[in-house]
């Protein structure tokens, strides 16, 4: 019988696996189910990871709630730390109101930039969106793409025509992902089709 996995404290437990709490949250206790490490309540920051316990304010201060540095704290309106909207990596500098800082976009989506602390508390920057890549085009010995949005990330199989089937193999699709290079979108490599043997044989093609 296997040992549960016992996640020490300033750990979170996911999918059976123990991992340092991130910055802005802490975990005072050992986990023995999938948990999360609860962020720091507002007034409260944490540097770093792997706490256990999150580091309060100086008098007269306060901060919302998830807080990663005394930076965070302010005796003003503060628009705290901005929530990742489709794979943001915020780079914090200030959070007040009137306050400018940046925010980075993870690899495969485009957006960011300046991001400003609004009088209503919120952060205004551009999304991050995902990279396009578009619809392959078609050829003579492949025809149908089929896909979601054509964007990073995704999957497609494209479906051979009539007689052919994937080069090297006796199927008649191939996957391709959507991967983005020097921040352009693109579709990574895929082995094309060529005549099934039973096509050669029966339209007497050459097999070189």
């Amino acid at each position: 019988m296997t040992a549960a996995v016992v996640c020490a404290p300033g750990e979170t437990r996911i999918d059976g696996s123990c991992r340092p709490c991130a910055a802005g949250t802490a975990q005072a206790k050992a986990l023995v189910a999938n948990a999360k490490c609860p962020a720091c309540a507002a007034g409260r920051y944490g540097v770093g990871v792997g706490l256990t316990s999150c580091k309060g304010c100086e008098a007269g201060k306060t901060s919302k709630a998830g807080a990663t540095s005394s930076d965070e704290c302010s005796s003003g309106p503060s628009c705290g730390r901005p929530q990742a909207l489709r794979a943001t990596t915020p780079a914090v500098q200030t959070t007040a109101v009137g306050r400018t800082t940046m925010v980075t976009c993870n690899t495969g989506f485009g957006g960011g930039g300046a991001a400003t602390c609004g009088a209503d508390r919120k952060w205004s920057f551009a999304k991050c969106t995902a990279v396009m890549c578009g619809k392959p085009a078609s050829t003579a010995k492949n025809s149908a793409s089929i896909g979601a949005s054509y964007i990073f990330g995704d999957v497609i199989a494209t479906i051979c025509d009539t007689d052919y089937v994937v080069k090297g193999t006796a199927v008649i699709a191939k996957q391709t992902k959507c991967t983005v290079k020097a921040n352009k979108g693109g579709w990574g490599p895929s082995r094309a089709a060529q005549p099934s043997s039973a096509a050669r044989r029966a339209r007497r093609w050459p097999t070189a």
